[in-house]
């Protein structure tokens, strides 16, 4: 049985949501915000770069360019590209035939970091050696190879909740910048699923980027 007999099954209504930069709903939260309970709903992306947040904290939403020949690319800094929360342990939310990018952290005085987190990850080499648990924030020049942990802050796509099913995706992290000292996945998991197919995952030869994080 498949996701769509399922929602059959439970008479649930599907609304086909257009996305066009140029049109009235010009955004892909704008159309995010208008879904409402109770309903299965389809985002279709113009093509383009969207420049923003995504944060879905509503399930039965897909995500998907409406041209196949040329996909839309959602460009996010500072936060996630998409970050999905408020979800129950079962409720899905589906992307599918996108193009992912973060740039990082573009603001020297973004310091959230820097405030908020004192567990720190030692690398040399690259590779991961121990993990080092600290009572203070500890500045990362002090030991060359620090690397603040990121906790899905920072990222492609973060998930604290429900389940995410991505097909013929790209999350790239190849343009990535940072004024700060972290290691940014691709995607980050926190109690969360997520079912891949087809999904490429580009990291960046400049920083320390993964291409998924589990923290369950």
């Amino acid at each position: 049985m498949n996701d769509g007999e399922n929602d059959e099954e439970m008479g649930l209504q599907e609304e086909v949501i257009q996305v066009d930069i140029k049109g009235e709903i010009n955004t892909v939260q704008k159309a995010v915000d208008m879904c409402v309970l109770n309903k299965n709903y389809k985002i279709k992306i113009g093509p383009g770069l969207y420049y923003e947040q995504i944060v879905i904290a509503r399930p039965n939403i897909s995500l998907e360019s409406s041209n196949l020949e040329d996909l839309a690319v959602i460009v996010g800094e500072d936060a996630p590209c998409i970050k999905i929360e408020g979800l129950e342990d079962t409720d899905k939310i589906h992307i599918s035939n996108l193009k992912i990018t973060n740039r990082g952290i573009q603001s020297k005085s973004y310091n959230h970091y820097e405030q908020d987190y004192s567990k720190a990850f030692i690398y040399e080499n690259s590779h991961l050696i121990e993990n080092l648990e600290v009572n203070f924030v500890m500045d990362p020049s002090i030991i060359d190879g620090i690397i603040k942990e990121n906790r899905g802050l920072i990222s492609g796509i973060s998930i604290f909740s429900g389940i995410l099913i991505m097909n013929n995706c790209k999350i790239t992290l190849s343009i990535l910048s940072t004024y700060t000292n972290i290691v940014v996945p691709a995607i980050y998991t926190e109690n969360s699923g997520v079912w891949l197919e087809k999904v490429i995952i580009k990291g960046n030869k400049d920083f320390y980027t993964s291409g998924k994080e589990l923290n369950n």
